[in-house]
């Protein structure tokens, strides 16, 4: 509910500091006072229009400052939010905004300086303004579902058929992406392939591009090795005074001494290790120079390995680290791609499945508010008598859509191509004032006090399940009086027993009715006018309302009148 409201420079209101009861309030005062101006100074904090008209004159900026009560539903709701927003949590909710006159304005809320859609966002459901010129969402076709499942106590069910709706969305929608992306795919698949058997034809062992760079260069230079070892194995061996003739010579010399000194037998095992090794040398070095007959064609299948080596290196990461590693990627790739094509077909599964199930749920939810619609029609309708309508109708009404986006009789009909997040119902409250007129849309009938009293007694339909904690109420009582004027007055004291209700008035039977009187007042201050507002008490409600009944001069005869009739309308009486 709203706790206080803080005015500064807004219209004629210089200062107001209002601290507002819960129950129903009314406020009074003479015509031009600036009644209105508290209501639109209350619009303005929750996220309405701003104009630099509405600052007052002489002054740069306007301030208007609402403090909320939240009980713990709202809390539950806005503190993640606030969250979001960045301001902090509070028990409070302060919601101020300032208006420049040079048009910019700032909102704050919690005291840090915030948007207007936060405070739009955060502040929605808290107030309903109910007027004739008031841009309240019970004239909004699309809130009208919701009123009515919160009348049923269908919102929680609504809410799973959304949220169902929401996922059947989603589900299409990622089927709708993988079917844009299977020639993408495909292609992607086709190359992947591609790649794999190129690697796996090559069969690439590690460090094979080391080994085989080693093995060209041998056989690009074959020639020259050949000549070489050729002649080192004439040198070692077979040369007139080859290497190992002189050291079997040396041998020789020392074989027959050497028993004479260790120091030449050490030599003498030297030599003999070094016989052997150079005879090993040469056979192998001779062995070698026989194999180097190495032709083109070898060559240049060599140099093919390489260069395919090279590019699949140049492919997969520079190394053949990489292109081994490489197999596993697209091995890893393949398996997502073929697994896209299956979640195709386990997506569309999936959907059916919960289209199915949001079918059998949204016709139940659709049976259960036609149910209600007609116990809401009803009471409505009472209501309107009571208010002075007794031949206005009211109705809830259901339309519902075949795949061609025809109009068809019943939910049974209605094909899944129609379904919202709203289930298979399209709803929109209609009213026919008058007899011999036909049934239109809410917001496209009536007018004035006429549309106030529809409003007040939809409201009064569902005041028992409306989350909305405060009702502000202007000119409701437009083009009424007498024993209607009354009904109203009840009707709004039965509104502030359940909720916190202000309305302006004129009518001395509705403020008879309220639990709290405020009074609105002009007063000119140093050649400038202002509007003032306090609370009435009990002697002060019966000289008011006497005003109201019987114009400025009090008479004992219109005190006694408002008297009885503030004793007769008090709250619990």
């Amino acid at each position: 509910m709203i706790q206080s409201v803080s005015i500064r420079n807004f219209a004629i209101i210089e200062q107001l500091d209002l601290q507002l009861q819960n129950g129903f309030m009314v406020i009074t005062g003479e015509t031009g006072a600036g009644k209105s101006i508290i209501f639109d100074a209350i619009s303005l904090a929750i996220g309405g229009r701003a104009s630099t008209e509405m600052i007052r004159h002489g002054q740069k900026s306007a301030q208007v400052e609402v403090v909320f009560a939240l009980d713990k539903k709202q809390r539950t709701r806005i503190f993640p939010l606030l969250e979001e927003y960045g301001c902090p949590e509070d028990d409070l909710l302060y919601v101020k905004r300032i208006l420049t006159s040079n048009g910019r304005n700032r909102v704050f809320i919690n005291g840090s300086l915030s948007s207007l859609r936060a405070v739009q966002e955060i502040t929605t459901g808290m107030v309903d303004i109910i007027g004739q010129h008031a841009n309240y969402e019970l004239l909004n076709a699309q809130k009208h579902v919701e009123m009515l499942d919160i009348f049923a106590d269908q919102t929680s069910f609504a809410n799973q058929v959304r949220f169902q709706v929401g996922e059947l969305r989603s589900l299409y929608r990622e089927v709708e992406d993988l079917r844009a992306k299977e020639t993408t795919r495909a292609a992607r698949l086709t190359a992947l392939q591609a790649q794999l058997e190129e690697i796996q034809l090559a069969d690439i062992k590690p460090q094979e591009d080391v080994s085989l760079n080693q093995i060209l260069e041998k056989m690009l230079n074959a020639e020259n090795l050949r000549e070489r070892t050729t002649t080192a194995v004439y040198m070692l061996r077979d040369a007139e005074s080859s290497v190992i003739g002189q050291v079997s010579t040396i041998k020789d010399q020392l074989r027959s001494v050497a028993y004479l000194d260790e120091t030449l037998e050490k030599s003498l095992a030297v030599l003999e290790n070094i016989d052997i090794e150079l005879t090993e040398m040469a056979r192998d070095m001779r062995m070698l120079a026989e194999q180097l007959d190495i032709s083109e064609e070898e060559i240049e299948q060599l140099q093919e390995r390489i260069i395919l080596i090279e590019r699949l290196k140049e492919t997969h990461g520079g190394s053949i680290e990489g292109v081994l590693l490489a197999v596993k990627e697209i091995h890893q790739e393949m398996d997502s791609l073929a697994a896209a094509d299956m979640r195709i077909v386990q997506a569309e599964k999936e959907a059916s499945i919960l289209l199915s199930q949001i079918m059998k749920n949204a016709t139940l939810l659709s049976r259960k508010r036609q149910k209600h619609a007609k116990i809401m029609e009803s009471l409505v309708e009472q209501d309107l008598m009571q208010l002075g309508m007794p031949r206005c109708r009211f109705q809830v009404r259901f339309q519902f859509y075949d795949a061609s986006g025809q109009e068809v009789s019943s939910v049974t009909q209605a094909a899944s191509a129609s379904l919202t997040s709203n289930g298979l119902d399209n709803i929109a409250f209609y009213i026919a004032p008058n007899p011999g007129e036909g049934f239109s849309p809410l917001e496209k009938t009536a007018s004035g006090g006429e549309l106030s009293r529809i409003l007040l007694a939809i409201k009064g339909a569902l005041i028992m399940t409306d989350p909305v904690a405060s009702y502000i109420f202007d000119e409701v009582d437009s083009g009424i009086g007498g024993g209607i004027a009354e009904v109203v007055g009840q009707k709004l004291q039965n509104v502030g027993s359940a909720r916190q209700a202000l309305c302006i008035t004129h009518l001395p039977q509705v403020a008879c009715c309220a639990h709290h009187h405020l009074k609105v007042a002009k007063q000119v201050k140093k050649d400038r006018t202002t509007s003032i507002i306090r609370y009435l008490n009990d002697n002060e409600r019966v000289n008011e309302v006497s005003r109201m009944l019987g114009g400025i001069e009090l008479t004992s005869r219109t005190k006694e009148h408002a008297f009885e009739m503030l004793k007769r309308n008090r709250p619990g009486v």
